[in-house]
């Protein structure tokens, strides 16, 4: 994991590195939004569909370089579970991700539009444990590709959208008291649409995300056979954030 990460930073750093001394007063674009994100959270698993919802705080840090179309991305999010539709003690659903992202800006005046590009790696994990004691962890990882639309109708207004795609997504279920690891790959996605009011300092974000595993057939544990299974996570979000 550790040689992934490193291998999307490292090129992404010497990319954003002055390549000569007047270039060093350049500065970077960047904003770091703090987000609080209510999730729907359904599993179809081999015993039927259990529900939940994960109550997310969320980072979410963008970068771009003023000397190249090229940037950074960094988010995460930890949710705690409640609410479940089945007999459950505790329970925790985390996602993060690290993208480079490309992109390109249309008009000067507004309207005026950007439009990015980005290929990364991320995970979507959620991990409960029943009233028995017996603990599940479901844990996605994989490569991923990505596109981001901003639309500046007006001063201060912005709309976003935007999607990610886990094209090879590798899904690992867990069950550590019964010494269980089940495995299948199959296709995760990542999606958003917020509106987004303020100025250069700061901003407000409302808007809806969602994000959904769907994985083969299970192979290796005591759940072999048992699948195709989906997890999904959908729910309305607000984000508090600053440009600078």
């Amino acid at each position: 994991m550790t040689r992934c990460l490193l291998a999307y930073i490292l090129p992404l750093v010497l990319l954003l590195m002055p390549h000569h001394a007047q270039a060093q007063e350049a500065s970077l674009r960047q904003s770091l939004a703090v987000g609080y994100w209510p999730a729907s959270v359904s599993f179809n698993g081999p015993g039927g569909t259990i529900t939940w919802t994960a109550t997310f705080v969320t980072l979410d840090y963008w970068a771009q370089s003023e000397q190249s179309p090229y940037g950074i991305r960094l988010q995460y999010g930890i949710g705690t579970e409640s609410a479940w539709s089945s007999p459950m003690a505790s329970g925790t659903d985390t996602m993060w991700g690290i993208d480079i992202t490309f992109g390109k800006s249309f008009g000067a005046d507004e309207p005026a539009a950007t439009v990015l590009g980005s290929i990364g790696y991320g995970s979507l994990k959620w991990d409960n444990t029943d009233t028995g004691g017996l603990q599940l962890v479901q844990t996605t990882t994989a490569y991923r590709v990505g596109a981001h639309l901003t639309v500046t109708p007006q001063s201060n207004w912005s709309f976003n959208a935007g999607a990610t795609w886990y094209p090879s997504a590798k899904t690992t279920v867990v069950s550590p008291a019964l010494a269980s690891t089940d495995s299948a790959v199959g296709s995760a996605l990542e999606y958003s649409v917020t509106l987004r009011y303020g100025g250069q300092m700061w901003f407000v974000e409302l808007g809806y995300r969602g994000a959904s595993v769907s994985y083969g057939t299970l192979s290796g544990g005591v759940l072999a056979g048992g699948c195709p299974c989906s997890t999904g996570w959908t729910g309305f979000l607000i984000n508090l954030g600053s440009s600078f």
